[in-house]
């Protein structure tokens, strides 16, 4: 099944086409070395999640204007080994159980307070 694109605020149909992989890679790199600092705030559980007072002004900013802010910020990442699997292997590490791999979402609710997502695995 082809992906479709869609605006969330309308439901309408996006006419969007996926930048070259290399370009995502090179963003994703971007995002890594700037946000790396604050790995321990970006990854914290609610019981460790910081008082409001202790989050740099840079993470409160709209993403838009975060990256207009650190767009001069360019240095690729790139695993080591060269095989950006690593990252994703790190990632699924790191979040551990809260991975849901080989899911569905089989019904979704949106309303004010935030999204539900109920989902579907292999063993249910």
């Amino acid at each position: 099944m082809p992906s479709q694109f869609a605006d969330f605020t309308t439901g309408a149909a996006v006419n969007f086409s996926s930048p070259a992989m290399p370009n995502v890679f090179g963003a994703l790199g971007a995002f890594y070395v700037i946000v790396k600092p604050y790995e321990s705030l970006l990854v914290s559980s609610y019981s460790q999640f910081p008082a409001p007072s202790a989050v740099p002004p840079d993470l409160l900013l709209p993403f838009g204007q975060f990256v207009t802010n650190f767009m001069s910020m360019t240095e690729p990442f790139v695993p080591v080994s060269g095989r950006n699997i690593e990252v994703y292997k790190a990632i699924a590490t790191c979040l551990s159980s809260d991975v849901l791999y080989g899911s569905t979402v089989a019904q979704s609710l949106r309303t004010i307070f935030g999204v539900v997502l109920w989902v579907k695995g292999s063993n249910n």
